[in-house]
C-alpha cells in the first residue's frame, strides 16, 4: 500500500468522523428544540391553573350556598321589614263595642298590654296582644289606641279625649264635685317596709292584680294630673302598700304621673330600688309614702 493510499483513507476516516459529530450535534440541538416548547406550555398551563386557584370564584359559585340559607339570613332580612300589621290607622273606624281604653304601655312583645274596662260587666282588666275581649280580638297595642279585630274586621278603640263624657267608670274631675283643694299644710309623712318578695309574687299575675282595684285618671282642668285608686280589695298589694280608696297618685320619686306607662314606673322602681317614694293626694293633703325594700 502506497502513502498516497494511506493518506486517502486517513482522509476518508476524518471526513466520516466529522460527519457523524456534525449530524450527531444536529439531532441534539433538534432534539432540544422540539422538546423545549410543551415545557413551556406546560409551564403556562400549571401557572394558570394557580392563578386560577388564586382568583375569587364567581358569584355563581355561591348561588348553592345562599340557595341553601344556612344562616337563615333571608329570614331575618324579612323580620327587619315591616310587618302585614303596620296597617295605617286613618282608614279604620272607631269600634261599637262597650269597651273604655284606660291606659296602655309599650314595648317588648311581653311587656306590652292595655287597660280595657268591659262597660258592660264594669270591669276592668289587662290584655295582650292575642287576647280576646267580648267579641273581638286584640291585634295592636299602641300608644292610647288599640286595634281590635272584629269578625275578620279591624277596628280601633282609642283613650278618650280629655274632657268628653262616656260610659262606664267616671273620671274624678267628672263626677260634679270641684276638684280637692290642696292643703297649704306640710305633706304628711309615712314610711313603710316592704318585702322584695312579696312585690314579685303580687306582679307575676297582673290580671289578678288589677281585679284587686279601679285605676283611673284623675283630670284637673281637662288635664291628666294623676292616677285614682278606688275600690281597692282588702288584704290586696294595694292595702299593704298603705294605700286607700280615693288616693291619687301624683308621682314616684319627684316624677310627675299622667298614664298607665308612667305607672309602670313605680313597678320597675320597686323591683330595683331599695328606697321608693310616692307623692300622693289623700282628701286633699298631700301626702308621701317612703318605701323600704328588702
Amino acid at each position: 500500500m502506497t502513502i498516497q493510499r494511506i493518506t486517502i483513507l486517513v482522509n476518508l476516516a476524518l471526513l466520516t468522523l466529522g460527519a457523524y459529530w456534525v449530524v450527531n450535534t444536529f439531532y441534539k440541538v433538534l432534539a432540544l428544540q422540539v422538546q423545549s416548547p410543551p415545557q413551556a406550555v406546560e409551564s403556562t398551563a400549571d401557572s394558570q391553573r394557580i392563578q386560577e386557584t388564586q382568583q375569587a370564584p364567581p358569584l355563581a359559585h355561591y348561588t348553592p350556598i345562599l340557595e341553601r340559607d344556612l344562616f337563615q339570613t333571608s329570614k331575618v332580612a324579612a323580620t327587619d321589614q315591616p310587618s302585614g300589621e303596620d296597617v295605617s290607622l286613618e282608614g279604620l273606624e272607631e269600634t261599637q263595642l262597650q269597651l273604655k281604653l284606660w291606659g296602655t304601655v309599650s314595648g317588648d312583645t311581653e311587656n306590652t298590654y292595655a287597660v280595657i274596662e268591659d262597660t258592660q260587666k264594669r270591669e276592668q282588666s289587662l290584655y295582650r296582644i292575642g287576647d280576646t275581649i267580648q267579641n273581638a280580638t286584640v291585634k295592636m297595642i299602641l300608644r292610647e289606641k288599640v286595634v281590635l279585630n272584629v269578625e275578620n274586621r279591624d277596628e280601633v278603640l282609642a283613650m278618650e279625649e280629655p274632657g268628653t263624657s262616656g260610659g262606664g267608670t267616671p273620671m274624678l274631675a267628672g263626677r260634679g264635685s270641684p276638684a280637692p283643694m290642696v292643703s297649704t299644710a306640710p305633706a304628711m309623712e309615712q314610711r313603710i317596709t316592704l318585702q322584695r318578695a312579696m312585690i314579685e309574687d303580687a306582679f307575676q299575675d297582673v290580671n289578678r292584680l288589677m281585679s284587686e282595684v279601679a285605676i283611673t285618671p284623675y283630670m284637673q282642668d281637662g288635664r291628666p294630673e294623676g292616677l285614682a285608686f278606688n275600690n281597692i280589695r282588702p288584704n290586696s298589694i294595694f292595702r299593704r302598700m298603705g294605700l286607700r280608696n280615693g288616693d291619687v297618685l301624683l308621682g314616684v320619686n319627684g316624677q310627675q304621673i299622667q298614664s298607665m306607662e308612667d305607672a309602670m314606673q313605680l313597678y320597675n322602681d320597686l323591683r330595683s330600688s331599695d328606697e321608693v317614694q310616692l307623692q300622693l293626694m289623700r282628701r286633699g293633703q298631700e301626702r308621701n309614702i317612703t318605701y323600704n325594700l328588702r
